[in-house]
């Protein structure tokens, strides 16, 4: 009997073992992709990306995220799945960038090379970190671009969706505003509203601006959830025609509202591009074990998706959903 208890023991210590880390060698041909959620096709185009560059290599991802973009414990657990499997490395987009720093700095000092896509984080420039971000002046500049075009440089104009704490959000509306300033003198950029995460507030911020200005010609968007909520109330209140929306970031509904004319536009991020460059990055360093430079920024150029181009090679590989490759 105490034979057989001893070995009831030892295999719950191996199942224990094997659940906090695996086998001693890990995965290191597995790497973590974390988006900020697996509820927007946004980060699908991404999953693409990745798919697309560890096609034909003995390397796979292993893709998990939370549902929502409030989910920041979720993220952090995943973070740390990671480092106790040990994998070979680490995609993340963090929701929320300074909750994430302690996680991603753990993974990095412990050896595990991380990309971080679409923020930055306040970390040491000799860990093996880069980031790969949209080019936010370029948004801005794309979306001042198509309003001012739209309104031929009259009217006035609101954004919403600014969250100090998504500092992308930040630099968009900024950029923005000075481009605006700077070129369409003539067309007056409200006061930003508080950003909101969740659609229906962000559709309730939208009916209380149609009352407040009556007149308002545009509305610029600076996150899927904002436009969700500004299309939804500007349907409610029939002014879809009337106020044009320009919005930041693609999902599978918005592309479908374009199509229908009732969203104006979307300035897009080529999340697809930066999957498959985070992959490249791991895979390389890892295969090749090249010294390189750590902390290394790369920027990606957003492109403008209307009517006209939206079913064109090129927009349509950027907005690709497919994350099952096959060439």
């Amino acid at each position: 009997m105490r034979s057989i208890g001893v070995w009831c023991w030892s295999l719950a210590l191996l199942s224990l073992d094997l659940m906090l880390g695996g086998c001693s060698g890990g995965h290191p041909h597995t790497i973590a992709v974390v988006p900020q959620t697996t509820a927007q096709e946004i980060w699908e185009a991404e999953h693409a990306g990745v798919a697309k560059a560890l096609l034909g290599t003995r390397w796979k991802e292993r893709w998990n995220g939370p549902s929502s973009e409030t989910e920041v414990d979720r993220q952090i657990a995943l973070v740390q799945q990671a480092i106790r499997q040990r994998d070979g490395g680490l995609i993340l987009a963090p929701d929320h960038p300074l909750a994430l720093t302690t996680a991603v700095r753990r993974a990095a000092e412990q050896g595990m090379p991380v990309v971080v896509v679409d923020a930055t984080l306040n970390l040491p420039p000799s860990l093996d970190v880069d980031y790969l971000l949209n080019d936010e002046q370029q948004t801005g500049e794309l979306a001042a671009d198509r309003i001012g075009a739209i309104l031929h440089g009259r009217g006035t104009v609101a954004v919403l969706g600014e969250t100090p704490a998504l500092m992308g959000t930040v630099a968009r509306a900024e950029a923005f505003r000075q481009t605006m300033a700077a070129r369409f003198p003539g067309i007056t950029v409200l006061d930003p509203l508080p950003g909101r995460f969740r659609t229906n507030l962000a559709e309730q911020d939208t009916e209380e601006l149609l009352a407040s200005h009556p007149q308002l010609n545009a509305i610029f968007t600076l996150t899927v959830g904002a436009t969700r909520g500004v299309y939804r109330g500007l349907k409610l209140k029939q002014r879809i025609q009337q106020v044009h929306l320009v919005a930041c970031d693609q999902d599978l509904d918005l592309v479908y509202y374009l199509r229908l004319g009732e969203i104006d536009s979307l300035v897009a991020e080529n999340t697809f591009a930066m999957g498959y460059q985070a992959t490249r990055l791991i895979t390389e360093h890892r295969v090749g074990g090249k010294v390189r430079a750590p902390g290394r920024v790369l920027r990606f150029a957003p492109r403008l998706v209307t009517r006209d181009n939206v079913d064109t090679p090129e927009i349509q590989k950027m907005l690709n959903m497919d994350w099952r490759p096959t060439e």
